[in-house]
């Protein structure tokens, strides 16, 4: 007998991933991701896109079993673990565990958004 698995579209905000991050119950980088690969011009297109509140591609994210001290269930990316990684290593750096600022910081680029183009991944906070 073929197992099924329920699908749901969920809309989440940016602090959602912060929220879920700071609790420990985002699973970044599972056992079947890839590295972080995603060049400088890749990120800085995405917080600009986010910034001007257009949409991105969907994030698919798999319901694991729940955190005991939290009771909320983990949830391990599996499709958009380089758009979270972006995200997070722009607005808190602390949150991504094996943040390496050679790979992990970047400067907006003019050609993408030039009022955050002077603003480094650690020194910005978007409102």
């Amino acid at each position: 007998m073929m197992k099924t698995h329920q699908v749901s579209k969920t809309h989440y905000k940016v602090s959602d991933f912060i929220t879920w991050a700071k609790a420990g119950t985002l699973i970044l980088s599972p056992s079947f991701q890839r590295r972080s690969v995603w060049p400088t011009g890749a990120k800085s297109f995405l917080i600009d896109t986010i910034v001007r509140g257009l949409p991105i591609p969907i994030i698919f994210l798999r319901e694991q079993k729940t955190d005991l001290e939290s009771l909320e269930p983990k949830r391990e990316v599996v499709d958009g673990q380089q758009r979270i990684r972006t995200l997070l290593a722009f607005l808190t750096p602390a949150l991504v565990k094996n943040f390496d600022p050679n790979r992990d910081e970047f400067t907006i680029k003019a050609a993408h958004n030039k009022e955050l183009l002077v603003k480094r991944s650690r020194n910005c906070r978007l409102a």
